[in-house]
């Protein structure tokens, strides 16, 4: 029942990889794609763990399922964390290198996921107080950046006064150019 967003990291013109653009355009009508990159750039190896800490920032909560000891997954937990949210990890076998990443980030304090349940109950207490002040959550992390510097694309498929509705209620300046919002 929820709605989809995608967050690219490259611009809204280079779909990477090129075999989901299907998946791009039913996203984009349905829900919500975002990238922080002018339309025609493309995509670089360092520009997806960038966008990640926008994917962590606009999320509850990062489950880690599978995780080597130096995957790219454990850059995104820390900036989740950074941000103030919940860390979940699935632990598995020790004897798979797939698994050692959740099992470190259990030892320093991710929380043990063994089904869906753990992360229900979560959300049950705290899911609806993470919500309540949606403008509060999203100005403190706003807060670390300078506003100057922010430049967010969306895709023109979307619902773009609902979203500057939402962004307005940030205190942002909203600029609409060719159906492309940046704030």
């Amino acid at each position: 029942n929820g709605m989809t967003i995608a967050v690219l990291g490259s611009g809204l013109n280079h779909i990477y990889p090129k075999r989901n653009r299907s998946l791009y355009y039913a996203i984009a009508k349905q829900g919500l794609v975002i990238t922080e990159y002018l339309p025609e750039t493309k995509p670089k190896p360092y520009q997806f763990p960038e966008r990640n800490r926008i994917i962590s920032g606009l999320s509850y909560a990062t489950l880690v399922i599978e995780a080597t000891e130096k995957s790219g997954t454990l850059i995104t937990v820390d900036q989740a964390l950074d941000q103030g949210r919940e860390v979940y990890a699935v632990p598995g076998s020790p004897y798979l290198a797939e698994t050692l990443g959740c099992h470190k980030l259990i030892q320093e304090g991710a929380k043990l996921v063994k089904n869906s349940l753990d992360i229900e109950m979560d959300w049950e207490e705290f899911g609806k107080e993470w919500l309540q002040p949606w403008r509060y959550s999203c100005k403190m992390d706003m807060d670390l950046f300078d506003k100057s510097d922010i430049n967010i694309y969306i895709s023109e498929d979307f619902n773009t006064q609902l979203m500057i509705q939402k962004i307005n209620d940030f205190y942002m300046n909203v600029f609409v150019i060719d159906s492309t919002v940046l704030f």
